[in-house]
């Protein structure tokens, strides 16, 4: 029950407003009726000509009055700031954490769990609203039950104006859950509306479009989109409105039916002046009672929209958390088994990596190559933990990764071409690879000067503190390899890894550059295999790099077609050293002027999608 989450979580953050709150209801309900029973009397006791009853009928219904004005008032300031409270720092953070711990990268790219988080993210205030207007619903029944037993007292034909809330009430909430399933219809197309704006005004996507003069475009189809969705919104809304003025049409003539027929009451002697008036009175505030509880109502089911998304997550979170109770062992003794694994991306058809079946000891240096598409990245997201194996078993010290998970991608550090470009502070830029460290200044300089970037800090005007990118006051912009100098010192920030990651990370880097980080990280590698039996993984498209390694993975078409060491692998003359015969023939006729300047490589940087 989301109101009760919704009580528990505003008693955590304000009990005293909390209180307040709940406090003002009950003395309010209590002055309503204080109020109602009170306009009788002094109106019967002015009839009969008993000034002094009807003087102090008057002054308590004044307070009773007054009470619940103010009442009403503080207690709806009050608790729109608990709800954003709530909101703000209890359910907004909760979702994000919900989003974050999932396990893997897979439920990122289906579309489901996607516009169901577009529906939830950053609207905790709405759901904490909906939590307190469930309260107000419960007030606003006991003042409408309340009401309907003071018209009872009067002529018991006045409950059947509480037939007349049923169908205003269903057709409210058939109005408020058309308009639910209209904002769910409509996601995908305002994800998508919301993306093609982002394109257009990022600075890294902005060039490519406006190289392509693709502005008008890419603007066409954000446009469409948001028609689209708002086409579905604005038809179901129509119809949402329909619905609820059918419903209030319903209220307003049961109103003047019961006015006509108190009035007759009262012509013919049965019921006193003072039971017309309060008649009157009640019968018009239960309208507005009406009118007010089918709002609290609305709110409660517009917030049902973000409620259904959150219950949901909830649930998502608890099924897809596959996280295991082991520990995580200091270092590695046996290394990594991948036994007869293959994957196959969401929405995909075929395989991306097909049986494989792989053993590489602890300590070792592990090179990865092929061509395109071959599958290289994505053997790398599944030793980070990223994707589940869609069959077959990935084995940390004999242990399946699962069961070692979250843990896991504690001991992992890792550098990607496709870095993210963090616009804070260098220090936290860095520093973020490690995050309970990341105001570990040493640990950072210490991270840069593994990645060749200690000139960054020395070259930017508040070093380590100067915020990076320039969307920030102050902000340096940043070259494409001083970024991925960034990326490669997050990605060295941990000390004590057991899994070192590196898929293309030197992409954006000139030569002399590359060579030199390898050079430390090559060091580095070793130095950590001998500590911890830590294995580097590395998929490169510079022979020099891969040479070197312990072993060398050459996959084919998400096969693995050769394994071995560079000696090996040339000795059997097979795609490898096809491959190899190819870089050097590229790069000395490259070095002589043959090709134009241009250097082949066998495995090409992959920046595509998935591979």
């Amino acid at each position: 029950m989301t109101w009760w989450l919704v009580l528990r979580r505003s008693w955590a953050v304000d009990r005293f407003r909390t209180l307040v709150v709940l406090g003002l209801v009950l003395v309010q309900n209590a002055m309503f009726v204080l109020t109602a029973v009170g306009i009788r009397a002094v109106v019967d006791s002015a009839t009969d000509r008993r000034p002094g009853a009807a003087l102090a009928g008057a002054a308590v219904t004044a307070i009773a009055f007054a009470l619940t004005a103010v009442g009403d008032f503080v207690q709806f300031q009050t608790r729109l700031d608990i709800a954003d409270r709530v909101g703000r720092l209890e359910f907004d953070p909760q979702i994000q954490q919900m989003s974050a711990a999932l396990p893997g990268l897979e439920h990122l790219e289906r579309a489901s769990y996607a516009d169901r988080l577009s529906l939830v993210q950053g609207r905790g205030t709405l759901l904490a609203e909906g939590g307190w207007a469930a309260v107000d619903v419960v007030s606003s029944v006991i003042r409408v039950l309340a009401t309907m037993v003071l018209l009872a007292a009067v002529h018991p034909a006045l409950l059947l104006m509480l037939l007349l809330m049923l169908p205003a009430g269903a057709l409210n909430a058939l109005a408020y859950g058309r308009l639910g399933r209209a904002a769910l219809r409509a996601a995908e197309d305002e994800r998508l509306e919301r993306h093609l704006h982002e394109v257009v005004t990022q600075p890294e996507a902005v060039r490519q479009v406006r190289a392509a003069s693709a502005h008008g475009e890419v603007m066409r189809l954000a446009t469409a989109a948001w028609q689209r969705a708002s086409g579905i919104q604005v038809a179901a809304s129509i119809r949402s409105a329909a619905l609820a003025g059918a419903g209030g049409a319903v209220v307003v003539l049961g109103y003047v039916v019961a006015l006509v027929f108190v009035v007759r009451l009262v012509a013919t002697g049965q019921r006193t002046i003072g039971d017309l008036i309060m008649v009157v009175t009640l019968v018009g505030q239960l309208r507005s009672m009406i009118e007010r509880l089918l709002y609290v109502v609305s709110r409660v089911l517009t917030a049902a929209a973000v409620t259904g998304p959150y219950r949901w997550l909830e649930s998502y979170s608890r099924r897809a958390w596959r996280g295991g109770d082991l520990p995580m062992p200091d270092r590695l003794t046996t290394g990594i088994a991948i036994h007869d694994v293959s994957f196959t991306y969401p929405g995909a058809a075929d395989p991306c990596l097909e049986r494989i079946t792989l053993d590489i000891p602890a300590g070792s240096v592990v090179a990865v190559v092929g061509e395109h598409g071959s599958g290289k990245s994505t053997l790398v997201k599944l030793l980070a933990g990223f994707y589940p194996p869609t069959s077959g078993r990935l084995l940390i010290d004999g242990v399946p990764v699962e069961d070692l998970q979250p843990r896991w991608r504690d001991a992992i550090s890792a550098a990607f071409q496709d870095f993210g470009r963090y616009q804070v502070s260098l220090r936290e830029a860095v520093g973020v690879g490690d995050l309970p460290r990341i105001d570990d200044a040493d640990l950072v300089r210490a991270a840069l000067d593994r990645s060749a970037a200690t000139d960054l800090e020395t070259r930017l005007p508040a070093g380590l503190e100067t915020p990076v990118g320039p969307l920030l006051p102050g902000g340096v912009d940043l070259s494409g390899g001083q970024w991925q100098k960034v990326a490669l010192a997050r990605g060295n920030m941990r000390d004590t890894p057991l899994l070192l990651l590196f898929d293309e990370p030197t992409a954006a880097l000139d030569a002399p550059s590359e060579d030199e980080i390898f050079t430390r990280q090559a060091h580095l590698s070793r130095t950590l295999a001998e500590r911890f039996g830590t294995i580097t993984v590395v998929v490169s498209h510079r022979f020099s790099t891969v040479r070197s390694a312990d072993l060398i993975v050459v996959l084919d078409r998400g096969r693995l077609t050769e394994l071995g060491t560079h000696d090996e692998l040339m000795g059997i003359g097979g795609r490898y050293a096809r491959m190899y015969e190819m870089h050097c023939t590229a790069y000395h006729g490259a070095a002589r002027g043959d090709a134009g300047g241009v250097v082949a490589t066998a495995g090409p940087a992959e920046g595509e999608n998935h591979q």
